[in-house]
C-alpha cells in the first residue's frame, strides 16, 4: 500500500467513483505508485460495473493521475503520479480541496508507456509461502512449501489478489469449515486457491 499515493488522493478534487478506483489503486501499489490489479479485482473493490470501471479509468488517464501499460494475456500496469495532482490555491482553506474547471498540472507528466523493466516485480513465491505458513498456523496443518501446495496461490497473486485477501479467506474458511470433520478436510491450498472457489470465498470476505 502506497500511504503516500493514499493521502494525495484523499485530498483530490474528485468524483466518488474516480476517488473510489484511485484509492483502490493506490492501495495495491507499491511506494513507486506501481501496480498491476486485475478487472475483475478493481470491480469487486469498487463494486462497479465493468463498463462503468472502464470510464472512470479512461477518465484517470485523461487527467494524467493514471497510466497505464497493457499486457498480452495479462493485468494491465498502472502508474500513479503524485506531480499530476492538481495543486490547492496558496491562500486557499486548508481543509477544502481545490474546485476549478481550469486546474493546472505539474510540467512532469506521466508517461503514457510504462518500461516494466524499471518495475520491481513481486516476488509471489515468498509471498505463497507466507500465505501457506499462515494457513498452516491457522489450522495447524503442515503443508510443505513444495510447488504442488504454492502454485495455486501463486496463481491467485497474479491476478492482483493481495496477500492479506488471501489470508482474509483462509481465516474465513477455518471460522466456517474447523469445527466440520468433512468440511475441514478441504481448509488445504488446493480447495481455497481453486480459481472457481476463491473468487466466491473472498467475496463473502466482504459481503
Amino acid at each position: 500500500m502506497s500511504i503516500k499515493f493514499s493521502a494525495e488522493i484523499w485530498d483530490m478534487d474528485l468524483s466518488i467513483a474516480q476517488k473510489l478506483v484511485a484509492l483502490s489503486l493506490a492501495d495495491q501499489a507499491n511506494d513507486e505508485g506501481v501496480c498491476w490489479p486485475s478487472l475483475d479485482n478493481l470491480q469487486r473493490r469498487t463494486g462497479l460495473s465493468r463498463s462503468g470501471l472502464l470510464k472512470v479509468l479512461a477518465e484517470l488517464k485523461s487527467m494524467g493521475l493514471v497510466a497505464a501499460q497493457k499486457r498480452f494475456q495479462k493485468s494491465s500496469i498502472y502508474k500513479l503520479s503524485a506531480n499530476g495532482l492538481p495543486r490547492r490555491p496558496i491562500n486557499g482553506p486548508p481543509d477544502r480541496p481545490h474546485r476549478s474547471t481550469t486546474c493546472t498540472y505539474d510540467s512532469l507528466y506521466i508517461q503514457n508507456v510504462i518500461d516494466p523493466s524499471s518495475i520491481k516485480s513481486r516476488d509471489y513465491k515468498s509471498e505463497a509461502k507466507e500465505v501457506l505458513e499462515f494457513l498452516n498456523a491457522k489450522t495447524g496443518k503442515a503443508f510443505r512449501c513444495v510447488d504442488t501446495n504454492l502454485r495455486p496461490i501463486v496463481e491467485r497473486l497474479k491476478t492482483g489478489v493481495s496477500v492479506a485477501e488471501c489470508r482474509m479467506v483462509v481465516a474465513r474458511k477455518y471460522g466456517d469449515w474447523s469445527k466440520d470433520p468433512k468440511m475441514s478436510t478441504y481448509l488445504r491450498p488446493a480447495t481455497l486457491f481453486r480459481a472457481s472457489n476463491f473468487e466466491n470465498y473472498l467475496g463473502e470476505c466482504v459481503a
